[in-house]
This record gives C-alpha cells, sequence and structure tokens, in this order.
C-alpha cells in the first residue's frame, strides 16, 4: 500500500510541476510554488483514503451483495438470489409447492394465472382479453403474457429477493422469449402427475371468493360446520372436464420443447405424492442447485 500511495504522489507532484513550468513566465508560478507543500499534503491524504477502500473492499462484500441474504458468503457458487421456474400439468400442485417455496425463501411468487384473474376481476382491457381465452381453455397468446412476465422481473423486489415463475413458461416461444432477455435460471422443476390423477383434482377444486384460498370437495374440504364458506364456494369457470382435457392437451402439446430449454437445470417429481414428500424432495434440490440450507430455511 506504501508503494501506491508514494507512485500515486510522485504522479500529482509531476503534474503539478509541468502546470508551474508553463505558466513560469508568469508570476502566477511563483504563487503556485507557496501553495505546493499544502498541494502535496492534500493530494497524499485524498491517495491513502482511495487506497484504503480500495484494499478493503472486493466483489464479495459490496454494498450490493450485502443488501440480500442471498450473497457468495451465504450460498457458496451461488451470488444472486434464487431464479426458479416450477412447471406441471393443471392441478399438479405447483400452487401449492409454489407457496412453501415462497415462504421458505423469501423469493417473490410470480404467477400468471394470478395475475390474469386480477386483471379479470378489475375489469381491466388485458382482463377481458384473458377470459375469452380462459373461459375457452386455452392459452393466453405468448405475446401478451411475454411482456408481463418480462416486466414483472425487472420490478425491485424480484431483482433484490428472486423469484419463482409459475405457469410460465408454457411454450417454447415464452422459454425463448425468457432467454433472448437474458433471464437465467438455476432451477426448473417439473411435476408429473396422469391426466386422471389431473381430472380429479380439477374437477372437484373449489374457490373461496373472499379469500381466494382453495379448497378440493374429496382431498382438500372445506369445514363442514362452516355454512357461509360452503354456501359461497365457486368452481372456477375452466375447472370443468371438458375444459380440463383441453388444457391438458396443450400442456403435452407444449411442455416438451420447454424442458428442451432447461434439460440441464431441470428436476424431477414425482407430483402424485404427499405434499409433505414433494416438498422434502424439493428442499433437497434447491439446495444442490440455489443454495436452500436448513439453516436459511423459515419457520
Amino acid at each position: 500500500m506504501k508503494q501506491q500511495l508514494l507512485q500515486g504522489t510522485l504522479s500529482l507532484l509531476l503534474c503539478y510541476w509541468v502546470q508551474v513550468v508553463v505558466d513560469a513566465s508568469t508570476h502566477h508560478a511563483i504563487h503556485q510554488l507557496q501553495h505546493l507543500p499544502a498541494f502535496i499534503d492534500s493530494s497524499y491524504s485524498r491517495i491513502e483514503r482511495h487506497t484504503l477502500s480500495s484494499s478493503t473492499t472486493t466483489d464479495n462484500d459490496s454494498p450490493s451483495s450485502r443488501q440480500t441474504n442471498f450473497d457468495k458468503k451465504s450460498y457458496g457458487k451461488v451470488s444472486h438470489p434464487p431464479r426458479i421456474i416450477i412447471a406441471g400439468a393443471p392441478a399438479s400442485g405447483k400452487g401449492t409447492q409454489s407457496e412453501a417455496i415462497r415462504d421458505a425463501l423469501g423469493v417473490v411468487h410470480v404467477s400468471t394465472g394470478d395475475i390474469l384473474r386480477e386483471n379479470i376481476a378489475k375489469n381491466t382491457k388485458l382482463g377481458t382479453i384473458a377470459k375469452g381465452y380462459m373461459d375457452r381453455g386455452e392459452l393466453v397468446p405468448d405475446e401478451l403474457i411475454i411482456k408481463i412476465i418480462k416486466e414483472r422481473l425487472q420490478e425491485d423486489d424480484c431483482k433484490e429477493r428472486g423469484w419463482l415463475l409459475d405457469g410460465f413458461p408454457r411454450t417454447r416461444a415464452q422459454a425463448d422469449a425468457l432467454i433472448d432477455a437474458g433471464i437465467d435460471v438455476d432451477t426448473f422443476l417439473i411435476l408429473n402427475v396422469s391426466d386422471k390423477v389431473a381430472i380429479d383434482r380439477i374437477v372437484g377444486r373449489r374457490i373461496d371468493p373472499m379469500t381466494g384460498k382453495i379448497y378440493h370437495m374429496t382431498f382438500n374440504p372445506p369445514p363442514q360446520n362452516d355454512a357461509a364458506l360452503i354456501n359461497r364456494l365457486v368452481q372456477r369457470s375452466d375447472d370443468t372436464e371438458e375444459k380440463a382435457r383441453v388444457r391438458l392437451r396443450q400442456f403435452h402439446s407444449n411442455i416438451a420443447s420447454v424442458k428442451s430449454r432447461y434439460k440441464k437445470v431441470m428436476v424431477k417429481v414425482d407430483g402424485t405424492k404427499s405434499r409433505d414428500h414433494i416438498s422434502n424432495q424439493i428442499k433437497i434440490e434447491l439446495s444442490k442447485r440455489c443454495g436452500w440450507k436448513n439453516e436459511q430455511v423459515r419457520s
């Protein structure tokens, strides 16, 4: 460090002397020379502060890396907040597992379905367009969904805490759009269930419009002593067997091309197992890929 200080001071002194020589024909040069000692002391102090600052700040200890718990010190090889995609057929359990991951890692849960349903409830232009497709059991056009997701991932909370994409990408075009935008992924989780299991889950699903909580009349029924809750439960317009089969056909026609874009980070999970079994398997895989450690899991 002393060598750096000496080199810096000599450089500044040389520049100062050149200026004095240039002004040698004027009285200004004499005035400049009078202030030379103070100039050197001041310059030396500035260089010392700069050198000390540079020597104590590293890439791993920059202010930006200290703003989040997902820095290199906490996560080993991972130097950024988690970036996760969870995929699967309709009713494969993506929503349930997404909540568990969100609560444990603190990531932002970005659900295309939630975004669209929120817009439908508010009768926005986007909601009106999306509702027509969803009522028919069809996918909302790629260009519309891609625009929504890319904008959402640029918001500060996603940058600082990381994100979990639920229900996106669903097509090759959507996956390519993410990759082309330079949006990398740490883990691509795929929950596998049969069509029969998916349909049984879909047709029995009911939603509480007041809380947004989802029940299933067989697997997760509402409290039988809460008549008011039972009476207000509704079935989504696309949660019929006919529309479920349309959605499943579209899922199967697209998922292979999406998975091909994430082969190196893909994790296959049996979505027919119990909720806790699936959560534990996901926890093990995320600990390998994006730094989910036991001591960091939130209670």
